[in-house]
């Protein structure tokens, strides 16, 4: 009976606390590291804000403690009413953060079953390896023509951003847009190189329709930036 009553606690108590407290947050962690990263964070500020959440946890759970401490041997009335206002406090934060982490995880698992391929075929992203010199190739500018890099700083001689409708492994391809001399926000034109660099990531090289640029032309406009890689132009 005492071996049945121990299933029951660890299947219908324990394993959803664990769920909320450990593997929920966990897939929202790694959610978040990829939000960042798509919005082109750099590291640095992606660890300070994943050790801002940390400490926020460790604060709330803190706070608990500190206050059943407190309750427990306080010596008079204030120090027993700092200690009701302590666990009060964190109590309130600790329901706030499992409700916040029960809603986002709900929220995540919806959002994966309906981007599954299963669920929306049509338009599901293809691989870079479908695409051929000369076929049009949306590109999303998030770092146009004279913005500063956030990561290393160097001026962008070019409108640089990434292809949204492909992926090589795992990632979008990121594209320079030669021909345009204005900083844009969206461009469709035609691929016409690929950089592929060394450490295996490749970059498109893209103009509007009926623009032609050279080989030497392409490396001299995308020089600000390809000298700091090793890299083969392919056309």
């Amino acid at each position: 009976m005492l071996e049945g009553l121990l299933e029951f606690l660890l299947e219908i108590i324990m394993e959803p606390v664990v769920t909320i407290l450990v593997g929920a947050p966990i897939e929202l962690a790694e959610e978040s590291v990829k939000e960042l990263k798509r919005k082109r964070l750099p590291k640095w500020a992606i660890v300070i804000i994943l050790t801002l959440y940390v400490i926020a946890l460790f604060a709330i759970v803190a706070a608990v403690i500190s206050g059943a401490i407190l309750i427990t041997k306080a010596q008079n009335l204030t120090e027993r009413n700092w200690g009701i206002g302590l666990l009060v406090v964190g109590a309130a934060l600790l329901i706030g953060y499992v409700t916040f982490v029960c809603v986002n995880h709900a929220r995540l698992k919806s959002k994966a079953a309906a981007a599954a391929p299963s669920a929306q075929p049509e338009t599901a992203e293809q691989s870079d390896e479908t695409v051929e010199i000369g076929q049009p190739v949306n590109v999303t500018v998030d770092r146009p023509l004279g913005s500063i890099d956030p990561i290393h700083g160097y001026t962008h001689e070019l409108n640089y951003g990434f292809a949204p409708d492909y992926k090589h492994n795992g990632e979008y391809p990121t594209a320079y847009v030669l021909g345009v001399e204005k900083p844009i926000k969206k461009f469709t034109g035609i691929l016409i190189a690929v950089i592929h660099r060394h450490d295996g990531s490749v970059v498109w090289v893209t103009a509007p329709k009926g623009y032609d640029f050279s080989n030497e032309e392409i490396i001299a406009q995308t020089d600000y930036q390809e000298k700091y890689h090793v890299g083969t132009l392919i056309r």
